[in-house]
Protein backbone atom coordinates (compact mmCIF):
# COMPACT_ATOMS: atom_id res chain seq x y z
CA UNK A 1 0.00 0.00 0.00
CA UNK A 2 1.53 3.68 -0.89
CA UNK A 3 1.35 6.46 1.18
CA UNK A 4 1.55 9.75 0.16
CA UNK A 5 3.66 12.19 2.35
CA UNK A 6 1.60 14.88 3.33
CA UNK A 7 5.05 17.24 4.07
CA UNK A 8 6.41 17.18 0.34
CA UNK A 9 3.53 14.95 -1.72
CA UNK A 10 6.26 12.02 -2.66
CA UNK A 11 4.33 8.53 -2.74
CA UNK A 12 6.11 5.94 -0.80
CA UNK A 13 5.32 2.37 0.33
CA UNK A 14 3.69 2.39 3.92
CA UNK A 15 6.23 2.91 6.71
CA UNK A 16 7.29 5.49 9.19
CA UNK A 17 9.20 8.08 7.89
CA UNK A 18 9.13 9.30 4.10
CA UNK A 19 11.79 8.23 2.20
CA UNK A 20 12.26 11.66 0.53
CA UNK A 21 12.04 14.50 3.42
CA UNK A 22 12.16 12.70 6.66
CA UNK A 23 8.84 13.35 7.59
CA UNK A 24 6.15 10.97 9.08
CA UNK A 25 3.93 9.53 6.92
CA UNK A 26 0.32 10.36 7.52
CA UNK A 27 -1.24 7.21 8.73
CA UNK A 28 2.00 6.72 11.71
CA UNK A 29 0.98 10.03 13.40
CA UNK A 30 -2.96 9.58 13.07
CA UNK A 31 -2.05 6.01 14.81
CA UNK A 32 0.10 8.26 17.38
CA UNK A 33 -2.41 9.87 18.37
CA UNK A 34 -5.39 7.20 19.02
CA UNK A 35 -7.51 7.81 15.69
CA UNK A 36 -7.60 5.98 12.60
CA UNK A 37 -9.36 8.87 10.77
CA UNK A 38 -8.19 12.50 9.55
CA UNK A 39 -8.13 14.90 12.38
CA UNK A 40 -11.24 17.86 12.39
CA UNK A 41 -10.56 21.36 14.24
CA UNK A 42 -13.41 20.12 16.72
CA UNK A 43 -11.24 16.98 17.65
CA UNK A 44 -7.89 18.57 19.29
CA UNK A 45 -5.00 19.98 17.44
CA UNK A 46 -5.45 20.35 13.61
CA UNK A 47 -3.24 18.24 12.21
CA UNK A 48 -0.50 20.68 10.45
CA UNK A 49 -0.14 21.54 13.97
CA UNK A 50 0.52 18.08 15.15
CA UNK A 51 2.95 17.11 12.59
CA UNK A 52 5.31 20.19 13.48
CA UNK A 53 5.09 19.26 17.20
CA UNK A 54 6.25 16.32 16.23
CA UNK A 55 9.26 17.41 15.29
CA UNK A 56 8.72 17.15 11.01
CA UNK A 57 10.74 20.39 10.17
CA UNK A 58 13.76 19.81 12.24
CA UNK A 59 14.05 16.45 10.97
CA UNK A 60 14.22 17.74 7.14
CA UNK A 61 16.69 20.25 8.06
CA UNK A 62 19.26 17.89 10.02
CA UNK A 63 18.46 15.60 6.90
CA UNK A 64 19.95 18.52 4.53
CA UNK A 65 22.78 19.80 7.09
CA UNK A 66 23.94 16.08 7.12
CA UNK A 67 24.09 16.23 3.69
CA UNK A 68 25.58 19.27 2.72
CA UNK A 69 28.26 17.87 4.95
CA UNK A 70 28.80 14.60 3.46
CA UNK A 71 29.20 16.72 0.11
CA UNK A 72 31.65 19.46 1.75
CA UNK A 73 33.53 16.61 2.93
CA UNK A 74 33.55 14.58 -0.32
CA UNK A 75 34.49 18.22 -2.13
CA UNK A 76 37.77 18.05 0.32
CA UNK A 77 38.67 14.71 0.08
CA UNK A 78 39.04 15.07 -3.84
CA UNK A 79 40.59 18.32 -3.89
CA UNK A 80 43.09 17.19 -1.20
CA UNK A 81 43.83 13.53 -3.78
CA UNK A 82 44.11 16.04 -6.63
CA UNK A 83 46.76 17.73 -4.65
CA UNK A 84 48.65 14.62 -3.92
CA UNK A 85 48.11 12.96 -7.10
CA UNK A 86 49.89 16.44 -9.07
CA UNK A 87 52.17 17.86 -6.62
CA UNK A 88 54.69 14.95 -7.08
CA UNK A 89 55.25 15.08 -10.23
CA UNK A 90 53.04 18.14 -11.91
CA UNK A 91 54.28 18.58 -15.50
CA UNK A 92 54.20 15.06 -16.04
CA UNK A 93 50.93 14.99 -15.18
CA UNK A 94 49.93 17.63 -16.73
CA UNK A 95 48.73 16.24 -19.98
CA UNK A 96 46.67 13.91 -18.11
CA UNK A 97 44.63 17.10 -16.43
CA UNK A 98 41.28 17.98 -18.55
CA UNK A 99 38.60 20.50 -18.05
CA UNK A 100 37.08 17.63 -15.75
CA UNK A 101 39.78 19.10 -13.16
CA UNK A 102 38.14 22.80 -14.13
CA UNK A 103 36.97 23.26 -10.52
CA UNK A 104 40.03 21.86 -8.58
CA UNK A 105 42.40 24.08 -10.84
CA UNK A 106 40.15 27.55 -10.03
CA UNK A 107 40.44 26.38 -6.12
CA UNK A 108 44.37 26.46 -6.77
CA UNK A 109 44.26 29.56 -8.33
CA UNK A 110 41.90 31.50 -5.73
CA UNK A 111 44.46 29.89 -2.53
CA UNK A 112 47.20 31.51 -4.69
CA UNK A 113 45.08 34.90 -5.31
CA UNK A 114 44.62 34.90 -1.96
CA UNK A 115 48.39 34.16 -0.27
CA UNK A 116 49.97 37.25 -1.92
CA UNK A 117 48.17 39.95 -0.65
CA UNK A 118 47.72 38.02 2.62
CA UNK A 119 51.75 37.69 3.35
CA UNK A 120 51.74 41.66 2.72
CA UNK A 121 48.79 41.92 5.50
CA UNK A 122 50.87 40.10 8.08
CA UNK A 123 54.06 42.41 7.29
CA UNK A 124 51.81 45.72 7.40
CA UNK A 125 50.13 44.52 10.72
CA UNK A 126 53.40 43.63 12.40
CA UNK A 127 55.18 46.43 11.22
CA UNK A 128 52.78 49.75 11.93
CA UNK A 129 49.66 47.59 13.69
CA UNK A 130 50.74 49.30 16.71
CA UNK A 131 50.05 52.64 15.32
CA UNK A 132 46.56 51.73 13.76
CA UNK A 133 44.88 48.99 12.01
CA UNK A 134 45.79 47.78 8.57
CA UNK A 135 42.75 47.64 6.50
CA UNK A 136 41.75 44.41 5.41
CA UNK A 137 39.69 45.35 2.09
CA UNK A 138 42.21 47.46 0.76
CA UNK A 139 45.42 45.18 1.52
CA UNK A 140 44.10 41.94 1.21
CA UNK A 141 40.13 41.68 -0.89
CA UNK A 142 40.89 43.81 -3.60
CA UNK A 143 44.14 42.71 -4.42
CA UNK A 144 42.79 39.50 -4.16
CA UNK A 145 40.43 39.70 -6.50
CA UNK A 146 42.61 41.52 -8.69
CA UNK A 147 44.99 38.35 -8.98
CA UNK A 148 41.82 36.10 -9.85
CA UNK A 149 41.41 38.36 -13.11
CA UNK A 150 45.07 38.64 -13.68
CA UNK A 151 45.32 35.20 -13.72
CA UNK A 152 42.80 34.18 -15.76
CA UNK A 153 44.23 36.70 -18.09
CA UNK A 154 46.97 34.54 -18.10
CA UNK A 155 44.86 31.82 -18.81
CA UNK A 156 43.31 33.37 -21.56
CA UNK A 157 47.01 34.76 -23.12
CA UNK A 158 48.03 30.77 -22.95
CA UNK A 159 45.21 29.83 -24.42
CA UNK A 160 44.93 32.60 -27.18
CA UNK A 161 48.64 31.59 -28.10
CA UNK A 162 47.59 27.75 -28.02
CA UNK A 163 44.83 28.41 -30.78
CA UNK A 164 47.35 30.25 -33.07
CA UNK A 165 49.53 26.98 -32.97
CA UNK A 166 46.08 25.04 -34.12
CA UNK A 167 46.44 22.75 -31.18
CA UNK A 168 43.15 20.98 -30.23
CA UNK A 169 42.37 22.34 -27.00
CA UNK A 170 39.09 23.97 -24.97
CA UNK A 171 39.61 26.93 -22.78
CA UNK A 172 38.52 25.29 -19.89
CA UNK A 173 41.02 22.55 -20.27
CA UNK A 174 43.84 25.06 -20.68
CA UNK A 175 42.71 26.91 -17.62
CA UNK A 176 42.66 23.71 -15.77
CA UNK A 177 46.11 23.02 -17.03
CA UNK A 178 47.48 26.28 -16.16
CA UNK A 179 45.91 25.89 -12.43
CA UNK A 180 47.66 22.48 -11.78
CA UNK A 181 50.32 24.33 -12.53
CA UNK A 182 50.11 26.74 -9.57
CA UNK A 183 50.52 24.21 -7.22
CA UNK A 184 54.03 23.96 -6.57
CA UNK A 185 54.00 27.88 -6.11
CA UNK A 186 51.24 27.51 -3.70
CA UNK A 187 53.28 25.30 -2.06
CA UNK A 188 56.25 28.00 -1.68
CA UNK A 189 54.23 30.20 -0.98
CA UNK A 190 52.39 28.59 2.13
CA UNK A 191 56.04 28.97 3.48
CA UNK A 192 56.66 32.52 2.70
CA UNK A 193 53.76 32.86 4.87
CA UNK A 194 55.08 30.70 7.94
CA UNK A 195 58.52 32.25 7.35
CA UNK A 196 56.58 35.45 7.58
CA UNK A 197 54.75 34.66 10.68
CA UNK A 198 58.47 34.08 12.12
CA UNK A 199 59.51 36.88 11.04
CA UNK A 200 62.63 35.08 9.02
CA UNK A 201 63.66 37.58 5.87
CA UNK A 202 64.13 34.98 3.57
CA UNK A 203 60.26 34.77 2.84
CA UNK A 204 60.12 37.77 0.24
CA UNK A 205 62.85 35.77 -1.87
CA UNK A 206 60.16 33.00 -1.76
CA UNK A 207 57.21 35.33 -2.56
CA UNK A 208 59.45 36.59 -5.93
CA UNK A 209 60.44 33.24 -7.02
CA UNK A 210 56.18 31.92 -6.30
CA UNK A 211 55.07 35.32 -8.48
CA UNK A 212 57.38 35.24 -11.24
CA UNK A 213 57.26 31.20 -11.33
CA UNK A 214 53.11 31.46 -11.96
CA UNK A 215 53.80 33.94 -14.53
CA UNK A 216 56.31 33.37 -16.87
CA UNK A 217 57.21 29.68 -16.28
CA UNK A 218 53.60 28.36 -15.49
CA UNK A 219 52.26 29.51 -18.56
CA UNK A 220 55.16 27.86 -20.83
CA UNK A 221 54.74 24.73 -19.33
CA UNK A 222 51.55 24.68 -20.39
CA UNK A 223 51.64 25.57 -24.16
CA UNK A 224 54.94 22.56 -23.85
CA UNK A 225 52.47 20.33 -22.81
CA UNK A 226 50.09 20.66 -26.12
CA UNK A 227 53.43 20.99 -28.13
CA UNK A 228 53.73 18.50 -31.04
CA UNK A 229 56.85 19.06 -32.84
CA UNK A 230 56.47 20.01 -36.45
CA UNK A 231 52.72 20.86 -36.37
CA UNK A 232 52.76 24.07 -34.92
CA UNK A 233 51.95 27.37 -37.00
CA UNK A 234 53.96 29.18 -35.01
CA UNK A 235 57.84 28.18 -34.37
CA UNK A 236 58.08 27.44 -30.15
CA UNK A 237 60.63 30.46 -29.94
CA UNK A 238 57.93 32.76 -30.90
CA UNK A 239 54.88 31.55 -29.24
CA UNK A 240 57.18 31.52 -26.04
CA UNK A 241 58.25 35.57 -26.78
CA UNK A 242 54.26 36.06 -26.88
CA UNK A 243 53.23 34.45 -23.64
CA UNK A 244 56.21 36.21 -21.77
CA UNK A 245 55.62 39.61 -23.56
CA UNK A 246 51.64 39.26 -23.15
CA UNK A 247 51.98 38.62 -19.33
CA UNK A 248 54.56 41.52 -19.23
CA UNK A 249 52.06 44.06 -20.80
CA UNK A 250 49.10 42.41 -18.68
CA UNK A 251 51.29 43.49 -15.10
CA UNK A 252 52.08 46.69 -16.35
CA UNK A 253 48.05 47.33 -16.72
CA UNK A 254 46.85 45.79 -13.96
CA UNK A 255 49.99 46.90 -11.64
CA UNK A 256 47.98 49.67 -9.88
CA UNK A 257 45.12 46.76 -8.51
CA UNK A 258 48.03 44.31 -6.99
CA UNK A 259 50.24 44.75 -4.85
CA UNK A 260 53.00 47.78 -4.69
CA UNK A 261 55.72 45.44 -5.13
CA UNK A 262 54.75 44.26 -8.70
CA UNK A 263 54.78 47.97 -10.05
CA UNK A 264 57.93 48.56 -8.33
CA UNK A 265 59.19 45.22 -9.64
CA UNK A 266 58.58 45.74 -12.92
CA UNK A 267 59.10 49.27 -13.18
CA UNK A 268 62.13 49.80 -15.67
Amino acid sequence: MSVTCSNCQHTTDEGVFCIHCGAKLPEKIQGEIGSSQPLSSSQGVPYGQAQFNQGTEPTSNSMLTKERMQKASESSKMYVSYVMDNIRSPYQRLQTISQSHLIQALVTMGIYALLIPLILYIQLQSSIGLFGDVPFFETVVKPFLGYVVFLLLIGTITFGVIVLNRYQASFSEVIARFGTILLPFVGLLILAILMSLLNIGMFMLLLLIAFTGAIFVAPLLVLLSYHEPGRERIDLMYSILLIIVGAYVTIRIMSGVLLPFVGQLFRF
